[in-house]
């Protein structure tokens, strides 16, 4: 019979990092082990588990902690809604030295939602496999098996979408300026893309939007800024304007 114990969050942590990314584009997650506050580590054992509406886990593989030194026992197991992994070194020498950061596994998944400041959360659980497989470190000295303090990782939905393409209907056209000119002074429908209707992405909508359209239709002027306005793609890295987007059928 093997005995765990609660031990305090600080002294194992288990975590994964934040990421955003946008419809249909993959994302890498990676998983790190703390013990620099504990022992010597012997193994581990854990779930992560993630929505399977938000996300699709493409792979799971080894990082740089253990790429190198592989687990004597080293088991991984996949499913709809995340994965399991149960491992263990037999030998003292290959045991994860305390260490702040040791990066087990690097998990990709591919994002399926994109509605702008949506987040899905990649958790540990305890749920998965039968019997589940719990979360649990291996202490190299004495063996005891604890439960580490755990931390989910976190990713944000980008969405997708035509810079210029104010109305949504997938084209850039006159009718976008007169459909923005209508929504800022004639009480219309707001924009089903906020940032789309940004034409200059300078972070503010308003008419010298709808006139940066025209000149670019009708007069040679500038491109809208990127994404662009022939395809499909996030906004430009680092803007922290808030306006609202739902990804295009379009697109």
């Amino acid at each position: 019979m093997v005995l765990v114990t609660e031990v305090a969050s600080g002294q194992y942590e288990v975590y994964l990092n934040d990421r955003a990314a946008s419809l249909g584009e993959p994302v890498n997650l990676y998983l790190y082990l703390d013990n620099s506050a504990g022992a010597a580590v012997m193994g581990w054992s854990w779930g992560v588990c993630h929505d399977p509406a938000a996300l699709e886990l493409l792979a799971v593989s080894e990082s740089n902690a253990i790429s190198g030194n592989l687990p004597d026992f080293y088991s991984l197991a996949i499913y709809a809604d995340g994965w399991t992994v149960d491992a263990a070194y037999e030998l003292p020498d290959a045991y994860l030295q305390p260490h702040a950061s040791h990066r087990i596994n690097r998990v990709t998944y591919e994002v399926l939602a994109t509605e702008l400041g949506e987040e899905s959360q990649v958790c540990f659980c305890s749920t998965l496999g039968t019997p589940p497989v719990a979360v649990t470190i291996t202490e190299g000295v004495g063996g005891t098996t604890v439960v580490p303090g755990q931390e989910c990782g976190v990713v944000t939905m980008n969405p997708i979408f035509k810079r210029g393409d104010c109305n949504g209907d997938g084209a850039v056209d006159l009718a976008d300026s007169i459909y923005l000119l209508i929504s800022l002074f004639s009480a219309g429908p707001p924009p089903p893309c906020e940032d789309a209707c940004d034409l200059d992405d300078d972070g503010a909508i308003n008419i010298g939007d709808a006139v940066f359209g025209i000149l670019y239709l009708f007069q040679g002027g500038s491109e809208p800024a990127l994404p662009g306005p022939n395809e499909c793609g996030p906004d430009l890295p680092g803007m922290t304007d808030s306006y609202g987007c739902n990804t295009p059928p379009e697109c």
